[in-house]
């Protein structure tokens, strides 16, 4: 006979999980050698074969996340920040705990794609990095950043990544300022 208690908790514990990665269905083995063979592309691709690699392996989708989630802690910052790019433009929300992860990575590339990834996957607990990046040297991360931002938060505060200096300081000092009255919301990240 079961216990009734037994039956009361067990729903309970089925929505608990630990961060591994049994909750995704893995690749087959042949599938699983492709998917590393593309992550380790990763490290020495550029232009068009890179965005295939990262076009190819977002396709595979839950197969690959375990072994993308386990190149989130690459040696290289290229593979880190690819594979947090890969992981944010598959939708899975299921994805923001390992991302969370790996949100504070001693390279601010890695930063920005986490924070970009976790922005696109409806977590605004790294907007602050994205409106740091709106003040980043290369006009490129900027425009990143900004296009991510205004793409999670429908708005642009007249902020432009190829404005003079002092037209995106004035941009950004909005950007902060809304940020400021927001981040302690728990909606929005808080």
């Amino acid at each position: 006979m079961r216990s009734p208690t037994l039956l009361l908790v067990l729903p309970l514990l089925a929505g608990c999980r630990l961060l591994d990665h049994s909750e995704f269905t893995g690749p087959d083995d042949r599938l699983k050698e492709r998917i590393e063979q593309k992550i380790l592309s990763l490290r020495y691709a550029r232009g068009a074969e890179l965005l295939d690699s990262i076009d190819w392996l977002r396709r595979c989708r839950e197969p690959a996340y375990p072994l993308l989630i386990d190149a989130l802690a690459d040696d290289q910052p290229s593979v880190r920040a690819a594979s947090a790019l890969v992981l944010g433009a598959t939708g899975d929300r299921r994805l923001v705990p390992y991302l969370r992860e790996h949100a504070e990575d001693e390279d601010p590339r890695v930063c920005y794609e986490v924070a970009r990834a976790l922005g696109r996957l409806g977590d605004w607990s790294s907007l602050q990095t994205l409106i740091a990046g709106l003040r980043d040297e290369s006009g490129y991360v900027r425009a990143l950043c900004h296009e991510t931002l205004s793409h999670v938060t429908r708005l642009d505060f007249g902020y432009s990544p190829l404005a003079p200096e002092a037209e995106r300081v004035v941009a950004v000092a909005r950007w902060e300022s809304w940020w400021e009255r927001r981040r302690t919301d728990p909606f929005f990240g808080g």
